[in-house]
Formats: C-alpha cells, structure tokens, sequence
C-alpha cells in the first residue's frame, strides 16, 4: 500500500523526468459528506480532476466489446481450466481486502497490482489474446487488476470507494444465479452472461450475493477513455519511479 510518511515527502518529488509531459501528485484538501443524498465520486486515494464522470460507461462505445461477448463460453472453459490446475490467489491480510467479510471469494489473475501472470497466459491463451487485444487495458500500475472472480452463495463486498478515476472496471459475466448483483452510486444492476459492465468505482459501490452456486465473471480494469496514449505513458512512469524509490510497497484492492 502506500506508505503515509514516504508517500506525504515523495508528493512534489515524484516526476518522470520527460521534458514533454510528466505526472505529479499534489497534496489537496478534499472535502467528503457522509450519507449525502447524491453520489459522487470519491476515489478513496487520488483522481485526475476534469475526467467524464458517471457511475456506468455505455459498453457500445468501445469496440472490443463484441469479441468478448462471442468468446463468452471460451472464456468460460478456459477459466474451469484455470481453477481445477491453480489455487485462487485472493488473501485476506491485515490491510488488504478487508471489505470482504461473508462468504468465499476466489480470484484467478491475469494482472495483479499491475502485473501479469505468466501462469495465466499459458493455461488461458484464447482469454488472455482477447484482453490483451483492448486499446486501455490497464497494466502496469498498482491499482490495475484483471482476474476470474468466484463469488459464493452468501458473500457481501461492502459498499466502498476505488482508489482512482483513472479506471474503470469491467464486468464480463460467465455464470449468473439468481439474486445476485452489484450496487453502483445507489443504482442496482444484475449481471446477465455474456453481457459487458462497465462502471467507475471511484463511485459508492457494493456487491450482494444471496442466490445459490457461484457467480463467475472476468474482472478487468481499463484507462479512462478520456486519458491520452502519452499520460498513461507519463503515469506509468511516475509510479514506476515512486515503487523504485520505496514509496509504495504495493496497493490495496477491494
């Protein structure tokens, strides 16, 4: 996670070193209502003021979309493949996950804080082609994740807030019970197989799963559409440099 003391001296030094374009982070005073009446978003570590915000992004417009919904029972098998050879690598620790408290849940990762999982993509190669093919998808930063999500009968995300507006995160359902879904800015949607969701968790959001048998969807995360090639590039490098210099250790993920 990022280290308070580190992080707070490292907030005006953290630059690229690129004449053209660099990223820093500023101290700011933000103010936050609790139980307000309308939902904002409120990245619970940073955002990049001035981006589109909406609690759900249309899936027409983005044009992978069609792919993984032709490829939803590929994915599907690939990800059976997956759970039946590896152990889910979703740990509860003393300051990670800790929104998570009823239930089971299973993760199965392709990009872990940033990283991918070689294990992934030789057991995956049909799911891992087709996440690789997304203009934005998002690698190389601590808060991006991509990963199969197995939700048991019983289990409850607490509503919470994502670390950054510089995501947003995908849903693509594989198996859907019944009496299942997601809470986003107070709205609530069910998933349907096969059928892309896209939402900024920078909003208010919670999980609920009160059916039976799991709830399987292919979790991943993407740029905001509104972030330009060359900021990403100047933000990768930014937390590149801050992990070099010891500022973060890694990144808390709910």
């Amino acid at each position: 996670m990022l280290q308070a003391r580190a992080f707070a001296k490292c907030l005006r030094r953290v630059s690229t070193g690129r004449a053209e374009m660099q990223a820093d982070i500023f101290p700011s005073r933000v103010l936050k209502i609790r139980n307000s009446p309308v939902y904002r978003a409120s990245p619970a570590l940073f955002q990049l003021p001035g981006l589109l915000s909406r609690p759900f992004h249309d899936p027409s417009e983005f044009e992978w979309v069609q792919r993984l919904h032709d490829s939803t029972d590929k994915i599907l098998e690939e990800c059976f493949k997956l759970k039946n050879t590896k152990v889910s690598d979703y740990v509860v620790g003393e300051t990670e996950h800790t929104l998570h408290s009823d239930g089971k849940w299973e993760w199965h990762s392709f990009i872990m804080k940033g990283d991918k999982q070689e294990s992934f993509k030789r057991t995956c190669p049909v799911t891992t082609k087709l996440l690789e093919s997304i203009e934005g998808l998002q690698e190389g930063v601590p808060f991006a994740y991509s990963f199969f999500s197995t939700l048991q009968p019983g289990s409850t995300i607490a509503a919470h807030f994502g670390p950054t507006n510089l995501r947003l995160r995908c849903h693509l359902p594989l198996i859907v019970p019944d009496d299942c879904g997601i809470i986003v800015a107070g709205e609530k949607r069910t998933w349907e197989k096969g059928k892309l969701l896209i939402f900024d968790d920078s909003f208010e959001h919670e999980v609920f799963h009160n059916g039976t048998g799991d709830r399987i969807i292919l979790l991943f995360d993407i740029w905001h559409p509104e972030i330009e090639k060359e900021e990403r590039v100047a933000i990768i490098e930014m937390f590149d440099l801050a992990k070099k210099n010891g500022w973060i250790s890694g990144h808390r993920e709910s």
